[in-house]
């Protein structure tokens, strides 16, 4: 869970883990919405939030492979791409 912000966004990639965000600000919301179009997360609003809408969003996030895949596959293209372009820079 987390608030959205870039660093949480970058950490949650780098360790191949989903993200249910609750933004608060511009950029947070920019951030999950990215992640949300990306596949590897789900965003409750704080006008929303109940007993109910988290235990539906976190029984969906765990039991839907979909978010572990979308989670995955950001982190390995984050990596070779960055492996990638270390190699060329060192050419």
């Amino acid at each position: 869970m987390t608030h959205g912000g870039l660093n949480s966004v970058q950490e949650a990639i780098y360790h191949k883990v989903p993200l249910l965000g609750f933004p608060f600000g511009t950029d947070q919301k920019l951030n999950m919405r990215r992640a949300i179009n990306d596949g590897y997360a789900r965003q409750i609003l704080w006008k929303e939030v109940s007993e109910e809408s988290l235990s539906e969003a976190i029984g969906d996030m765990l039991h839907n492979p979909r978010y572990g895949i979308k989670s995955l596959w950001i982190s390995l293209l984050l990596y070779f791409i960055t492996l990638f372009s270390l190699q060329f820079y060192r050419s």
